[in-house]
């Protein structure tokens, strides 16, 4: 699906952001699939494996519309992921990172945590943490639950 797609599943919103143009034809990381999801006044945002170029290149594009509540890290927290410009514009308050508890990559890359950091995201990490649930309803603040992980973290930041 191209960039522009729109489609509605139940209460979910969904856009795809990205690829566009010629990356929609490339087969590496950078034609990853880029998704936004709107439901119940909050947005999350899905970048699949982007690199930093492509990220970059996906705020140049659609800079502060990037915004979201909570992202899916790109990449699994690669080294080469997460730049500073696309933390900056999506600004998440909530950062999630899938990756395998000692996965053969060493991700997340603690480069990608600092600049996470840097952005002041609570981040949450499928290594450490297990399952994340996130919950809400319009207008409430939203729940994280670890049913796997003795962490417990209450309602949102």
């Amino acid at each position: 699906m191209p960039a522009g797609t729109r489609r509605r599943v139940g209460r979910f919103a969904l856009e795809v952001l990205h690829p566009s143009g010629e990356q929609a034809s490339r087969d590496d990381n950078s034609g990853s699939l880029v998704v936004a999801v709107e439901a119940g006044g909050r947005r999350l945002l899905f970048p699949g494996d982007l690199d930093a170029p492509a990220e970059r290149e996906l705020v140049s594009r659609s800079g502060t519309a990037l915004g979201a509540d909570v992202l899916k890290v790109s990449h699994h927290g690669s080294a080469r992921s997460s730049d500073p410009r696309f933390l900056a514009a999506v600004a998440p308050r909530l950062a999630i990172v899938s990756a395998g508890v000692r996965n053969a990559y060493s991700h997340p890359a603690g480069a990608a945590l600092e600049r996470l950091d840097a952005v002041a995201a609570v981040v949450l990490r499928t290594d450490r943490d297990g399952v994340v649930r996130v919950r809400w309803r319009d207008g409430e603040p939203w729940t994280i639950e670890l049913p796997a992980s003795p962490r417990a973290i209450g309602p949102e930041p």
